[in-house]
């Protein structure tokens, strides 16, 4: 079976690093992504990363942060008896820097045309400016 998520959103809030009772380091965060086919719908979706991945993500990812985020789906359930709750979370396994907040509101890098093309024969005889069997 496959169970693969790649998704691309913004941080909701600050990570904050946790620790297991027996030292395993988690941090759990949300993710707003914006749907494709209609910008003024976004989904919320809760991820959990463990160990050096959680280490990462709380030094350098920030509130706001855009990243991309590569995991698998799961779906557990929580409390007791009536008020068992059944809920999705993605646990992730690679992160992705794609811009913080500040580099939004940058202008746009300046666009470099290309170079003009040149042909491929000499201007004063018409023929081509080296020899096909590769005499130069």
């Amino acid at each position: 079976m496959l169970n693969v998520f790649c998704g691309m959103g913004r941080m909701v809030k600050d990570p904050e690093l946790k620790q297991t009772n027996s030292g395993t380091e988690y941090v759990r965060f949300t993710l707003a992504i914006q749907r494709d086919f209609n910008r003024d719908q976004t989904d919320f979706l809760d991820c959990i990363a463990w160990r050096q991945t959680a280490t990462t993500i709380c030094n350098y990812v920030h509130k706001g942060d855009r990243i991309t985020v590569n995991g698998s789906v799961s779906t557990n359930m929580s409390g007791e008896g009536d008020n068992k709750r059944k809920y999705t979370e993605i646990t992730v396994n690679n992160i992705g820097f794609v811009e913080t907040k500040g580099q939004q509101k940058e202008e746009p890098a300046e666009v470099i045309e290309p170079p003009e093309v040149v042909t491929g024969t000499d201007d004063v005889t018409g023929t081509l400016p080296f020899d096909l069997m590769g005499n130069y």
